[in-house]
């Protein structure tokens, strides 16, 4: 029995209970949005892969960029680049 991975709740925070929404409808329209979210997953596995590529041309140093007065502050902008990143690629993960 293969089991589903539970999805993140960043995907469905958006969905919120209308005023007078019956609870089932509400959880109808949470499931509805998941499965939708599911059925997009080559998509999201493309987009995973131009995020690896990003990740890469981040991760890789330029020898002119030593020589730049403002390495320290270059080099914290592309961790942090590289960060949001791997934190968008991990929550695209189905």
């Amino acid at each position: 029995m293969s089991r589903t991975k539970r999805l993140s709740t960043l995907w469905t925070q958006h969905i919120k209970r209308k005023e007078n929404e019956k609870n089932e409808d509400y959880k109808k329209r949470k499931n509805d949005f998941e499965a939708y979210v599911r059925n997009s997953k080559e998509i999201l596995e493309v987009l995973e892969k131009v995020i690896n590529n990003k990740i890469r041309e981040a991760e890789k140093s330029k020898e002119d960029d030593y020589d730049k007065a403002s390495w320290p502050y270059l080099m914290a902008d592309r961790q942090g680049q590289i960060r949001a990143l791997k934190y968008i690629k991990e929550t695209i993960q189905l």
